[in-house]
């Protein structure tokens, strides 16, 4: 029977320990980074919501479909954005664009009142849902 030194018993035993402990490290920083990518996505999101809603408000509020679709065609150009849906008042789709998730099932058509974060697990999408209020003389009009 062979024995093994003692060096060596050591020295497989160490880097047994430094490749779990490189291992955990490494998918604690993967996870860490799909977060942090998710919540900057999430945040440029908002921020063309707040930079693109008014004119698509606009545009749907003066039943102008064909600019509508010129807004929405233009945010699914920007890298972030992988589809998207823009609906009227009754819930009737106006247009839908790239990837996106079907959130008729989920919500029955219902009209969004508020912001609703969405997340797809089986295709990796996420996104969320915002309502178009249309302001006229300072009151909101939906």
């Amino acid at each position: 029977m062979q024995q093994k030194s003692l060096s060596r018993k050591l020295l497989t035993k160490v880097l047994s320990v430094y490749f779990i402990l490189t291992f955990v490290v490494t998918l604690g920083q993967i996870v860490a980074e799909y977060f942090n990518t998710k919540d900057h996505i999430n945040g440029e999101l908002a921020t063309l919501q707040q930079t693109f809603s008014g004119s698509l408000t606009r545009a749907i509020w003066e039943l102008n479909t064909q600019q509508a679709l010129i807004i929405a065609d233009g945010l699914l150009a920007i890298p972030a954005i992988e589809g998207i849906i823009v609906r009227d008042d009754s819930g009737a789709v106006i247009t839908q664009l790239g990837r996106y998730i079907d959130i008729s099932e989920r919500y029955s058509n219902q009209l969004v009142q508020e912001g609703i974060r969405l997340t797809e697990q089986n295709s990796g999408l996420f996104g969320y849902t915002f309502p178009l209020i249309f302001e006229f003389s300072g009151a909101p009009l939906r």
